[in-house]
């Protein structure tokens, strides 16, 4: 059963399908912290919308990694390139533009690689996540598209999991019914089950630990659990203000009233 979605996800005990595909994949070439450190980073490529061009190379302080886009035809012609080089403890990653006339390089030193991989585990993948793609995975993403005559360039091209990413941090419900309205690709977003895999785990986070551990056959429905959670905070809250509604129907108030963590849920009845 997977539970989790993104790689930023994995944890000491479970990687993300995608990252644990890479890892199996090439599991003769990890060696070191390094080899798990430039795979890593190969997964948030794959992940941000790429696809291998060719085989990786290692040198002995060089990873390089040569990518198209996942839903474009192979082409001898524009790509892009990731050259990971190893400078002590600290990496120096380049992402490399290669189009026609245009060659635009894009380039983060700041990440260290004691801080991410630690005999074969991987920490901060969060921090890291952010990091790589803000940098690196997703500046190339965009020259790929423009090359390819993707522009302009639309939020609604973004792989659903940076969607929910935005969506997520939208805490105002005004905000959260516009998203929702505004067209099929948003609402299709607002449904996704990690964007309510995400809220359930970010403000129910006991409630959530425990339905990870249950010994499920299926994907535990993420939506469901934060209604259930949602109803009992705020029938406890009613209960503590001398309010209590128990036995009676009951209702939503207008979405303005209603603050976060509740405003997600108000727009579904599921």
């Amino acid at each position: 059963m997977n539970k989790i979605y993104r790689v930023e996800e994995s944890t000491d005990t479970e990687n993300a399908p995608l990252l644990k595909t890479v890892l199996e994949e090439n599991s003769e070439q990890l060696v070191n912290s390094w080899d798990y450190f430039a795979y890593l980073l190969h997964a948030f490529m794959l992940e941000t919308g790429f696809k291998l061009r060719n085989e990786s190379h290692r040198k002995p302080d060089c990873y390089s990694f040569q990518y198209e886009l996942a839903n474009q035809e192979s082409s001898d012609l524009a790509h892009c390139s990731v050259n990971i080089h190893r400078i002590g403890p600290i990496m120096t990653i380049i992402g490399n533009f290669h189009g026609l006339e245009e060659r635009v390089s894009f380039v983060s030193s700041t990440i260290k690689i004691g801080d991410i991989v630690c005999d074969q585990r991987y920490t901060n993948l969060r921090s890291v996540s952010k990091e790589f793609k803000d940098k690196i995975a997703l500046p190339l993403l965009v020259k790929m598209q423009e090359h390819h005559g993707l522009v302009p360039f639309n939020i609604l091209q973004f792989p659903v999991e940076i969607l929910v990413q935005i969506a997520e941090k939208l805490s105002d419900a005004k905000t959260i019914k516009s998203f929702i309205e505004s067209c099929r690709r948003f609402r299709q977003v607002s449904e996704h089950p990690l964007l309510w895999k995400t809220l359930f785990r970010r403000h129910f986070p006991l409630k959530y630990k425990a339905a990870v551990e249950e010994d499920q056959q299926s994907e535990p429905n993420w939506h469901q659990l934060f209604k259930a959670a949602q109803r009992e905070e705020l029938t406890k809250k009613r209960q503590a203000d001398g309010r209590d509604f128990q036995g009676l129907d009951f209702e939503w108030p207008d979405f303005e009233l209603i603050e976060p963590p509740f405003s997600w849920i108000h727009f579904f009845s599921i």
